[in-house]
């Protein structure tokens, strides 16, 4: 009876064991495909241009320079248009800081005052950290007079360590398109 009890609490402590593995590989591997480097702080911002005009780009950003730590590899970057992105290219960029401002909402070539390089976001790497100091920025430029173009973030997927995967940036940003000069 005793060898018979023995064996059952044997029993019970190896399917302790193996449910613990599991569930440590199971949260291991999430953890590796959710990466959290962009904090949500930005959840809920909403920006309004209503100054678009046909052919000229409007930047807004989407980070805040030096909000986290280390360096991110950004292998893709898709804005989420969820209204007029017929009526408009859009695209996402790295802003390397030439001064101390951050970029909230720039037109056209003033945003040369602020990033120096601009460069496109699929292939860079990102500092999060306070140097360098850098953001990434979404641009958005209409093609036709009239539209309202909408953004509901950023989805950006990347390398963070060890850690690959894709995490929506959020913030809405909305372009009102002149429908003339």
């Amino acid at each position: 009876m005793r060898r018979r009890w023995r064996s059952v609490v044997a029993a019970v402590v190896a399917a302790v064991v193996v449910v613990a593995l599991l569930v440590g590989v199971a949260l291991l591997g999430w953890s590796w495909r959710h990466p959290t480097a962009f904090d949500d702080s930005g959840a809920g911002f909403e920006v309004g241009d209503g100054g678009g005009r046909v052919g000229r780009t409007t930047y807004i950003g989407m980070t805040f320079p030096g909000a986290g730590e280390g360096t991110v590899h950004l292998d893709a970057a898709t804005p989420v248009v969820v209204s007029g992105g017929a009526s408009a290219t859009t695209g996402v960029l790295v802003c390397t800081m030439s001064g101390g401002s951050a970029v909230g909402l720039a037109h056209g070539r003033e945003v040369e005052q602020y990033c120096s390089p601009l460069e496109a976001a699929a292939g860079a790497d990102l500092s999060l950290g306070p140097e360098p100091r850098q953001q990434l920025m979404l641009a958005v430029t209409p093609t036709r007079p009239g539209e309202r173009i909408k953004v509901d973030g950023v989805d950006v997927t990347y390398t963070d360590g060890w850690r690959h995967g894709t995490q929506r940036v959020p913030g809405t940003f909305t372009v009102w398109v002149s429908d003339h000069d």
